[in-house]
């Protein structure tokens, strides 16, 4: 998604809390990306549309998952081509990670450096290699 010419990334942090939305924040930014925060679930759609994100990074709960549900299936192209990395806290809500659309899960705890990977990776993949991922991921976790 990044040319690999200095071309930055965008990636909307989306948290409730203001705290852990600026630490998320800066490490995307430690990573050479660029981060817009969103503290409000309800805005997550527009940030990422309006900012031209390539990615979002969300904070598992049940207002996120909506979220995530509304941008993946708003008909926005920005919606369902931005990279969803969605921080969990366990096997069941990371299932409803993946079938809302997620393109990766973090599970609780986590280093800065695994979630910058993570993006890195997300990034990187194709449009088919996402889908048979989060496939993947579904039928493992649904078993």
């Amino acid at each position: 998604m990044t040319d690999g010419a200095g071309s930055r990334v965008t990636v909307v942090v989306a948290n409730a809390d203001e705290t852990v939305c600026e630490v998320l924040a800066r490490v995307i930014e430690a990573g050479g990306h660029e981060s817009v925060r969103v503290t409000d679930a309800t805005q997550v759609s527009s940030a990422v549309n309006s900012a031209s994100a390539d990615a979002v990074l969300l904070d598992l709960g049940a207002a996120n998952v909506d979220q995530l549900r509304n941008l993946r299936s708003e008909g926005h192209p920005r919606g369902s081509d931005a990279r969803a990395v969605v921080i969990s806290t366990g096997p069941a809500n990371s299932l409803l990670a993946w079938q809302a659309g997620a393109d990766a899960v973090l599970t609780r705890p986590f280093k800065a450096e695994e979630l910058q990977a993570t993006l890195a990776d997300v990034l990187g993949r194709t449009n088919d290699a996402r889908a048979a991922i989060r496939a993947a991921q579904v039928q493992a976790l649904s078993a």
